[in-house]
């Protein structure tokens, strides 16, 4: 589209970086080298301004944006968001310079990891029951409980396993397609993930919920499950 209509395209990669890369394939799903979006899709940044989030995978207050020109760079430095913004903390910067240093040295290993438990996760759920509208394998999972009591309670049966995880309720999903956010990170064990579904396997007992996915059917390839 943006070739079609000599556009620029903005890409907002908050949760991509440091988790998809190039080159995914049945061996590394996720992609390599933690590059970001653009290149997972085998794209490239000529008609882009692709800005990088580093709080999912690297825990740091940080972000950074590509610029091809100084076209590009006048743009960005004259866009309100950019002149009223203030510089990286010290210590966020310094976070994220050590999760690139950590993806440099094991990042693949790590990556890898992360798809085998949130393989695993949403396999493990769905058998029981929960509706996931996630169909590419990606670390956020969204379980789906349905009105806001069932997802209160969803809470807090997690929480009573030891489980911490984000509510997403209404206005941020529609009223009656409540649920809880799990985010899987590579720092997790196969022991947690026993944990997480022996949580659920007990919440399916006792939650009463009639919704359907609003995602696509899983399609066949590295990046379904």
């Amino acid at each position: 589209m943006a070739e079609k209509y000599d556009a620029l395209l903005y890409v907002d990669d908050a949760h991509g970086v440091g988790v998809l890369g190039h080159d995914p394939s049945p061996e590394h799903p996720y992609g390599r080298g933690g590059s970001g979006v653009i290149r997972h899709l085998g794209l490239d940044y000529r008609r882009t301004l692709y800005v990088g989030g580093m709080s999912k995978a690297f825990s740091s207050m940080a972000a950074f944006i590509t610029c091809r020109d100084a076209a590009d760079r006048s743009l960005v430095e004259s866009a309100s968001t950019m002149i009223f913004s203030g510089p990286i903390p010290v210590a966020s910067l310094a976070t994220g310079i050590e999760g690139l240093r950590v993806n440099a040295l094991d990042g693949e290993q790590r990556r890898a990891h992360l798809w085998g438990l949130t393989d695993r996760t949403l396999r493990s759920i769905r058998e029981l029951g929960f509706v996931i509208d996630n169909n590419t394998g990606f670390p956020c999972v969204t379980v789906i409980c349905g009105d806001i009591d069932n997802t209160i309670r969803a809470h807090q049966v997690l929480w009573k396993h030891g489980i911490l995880v984000t509510p997403a309720v209404f206005p941020a999903m529609p009223i009656d397609r409540g649920g809880v956010r799990i985010s899987i990170t590579s720092a997790n064990t196969d022991e947690e993930v026993d944990q997480l579904i022996a949580a659920f396997a007990e919440l399916s007992e006792s939650l009463i919920i009639d919704v359907q996915s609003s995602a696509p059917d899983p399609q066949p390839g590295p990046s379904s499950s």
